[in-house]
């Protein structure tokens, strides 16, 4: 299918959202999650940089905003950077004239035209579990972050009856444990889900061990 980028007429920030809305969530925006609607959501915040606002869902807890799932989720671009880095990629500019001419880092442009890391692309990814209480750690390089590897992972080295805390990537979906995430790409670092002050849900265990 053949798409056109009328780029004069989507420079505002409206319109910009509208496209993007229309070409990545064509049956509206929804929770990734458990696929209710937007309007089942509350406004949790607006995010500082790309000023996209994210949701929360009122049915399964989870936050999203415009850019979930999508290859542009964690990355705070702004919508008008999105249709133009989009344009310029489908026209065949190089990496250094469209981070030039929309003001991004180098390496942010090249990882968005590359993809999640990989054997393939050079850049292979590493998986890890770290028990709260043994303090065990396990880590692996895999071939790539697709659903399998990382489910495999969390099954062969954690017990049935744990509880698991990782990150919303949607590759966690497929966990079968007591499973609680926290939306890194929306800059939630940890939550108090059982309200007594502690807030148990956050990764920084694992990645404290791998910075260590």
């Amino acid at each position: 299918m053949e798409i056109e980028f009328p780029i004069t007429g989507l420079l505002s920030r409206e319109e910009s959202e509208q496209w993007i809305l229309e070409h990545f969530h064509p049956q509206g925006l929804k929770c990734p999650w458990c696929q209710a609607s937007v309007e089942r959501a509350n406004l949790f915040r607006m995010t500082r940089k790309s000023k996209l606002k994210v949701h929360r869902c009122r049915d399964c807890k989870h936050i999203y905003n415009l850019y979930a799932k999508t290859v542009l989720q964690q990355h705070h671009l702004t919508p008008q950077q999105v249709v133009l880095l989009l344009r310029g990629i489908l026209k065949g500019e190089t990496t250094n004239e469209l981070a030039a001419e929309l003001r991004l880092n180098y390496l942010t442009v090249l990882n968005l035209r590359r993809g999640r890391g990989a054997y393939a692309n050079n850049h292979p990814p590493a998986l890890g579990t770290i028990g709260r209480t043994s303090g065990q750690v396990r880590l692996r390089v895999v071939h790539t972050t697709q659903a399998k590897n990382p489910v495999k992972h969390v099954h062969r080295f954690t017990y049935p009856n744990c509880h698991v805390f990782t990150d919303e990537y949607e590759s966690y979906q497929g966990i079968e444990r007591q499973h609680s995430t926290v939306a890194h790409g929306y800059k939630e670092w940890a939550r108090d889900d059982e309200q007594d002050d502690i807030f148990e849900v956050h990764t920084p265990t694992l990645l404290q061990a791998v910075i260590s």
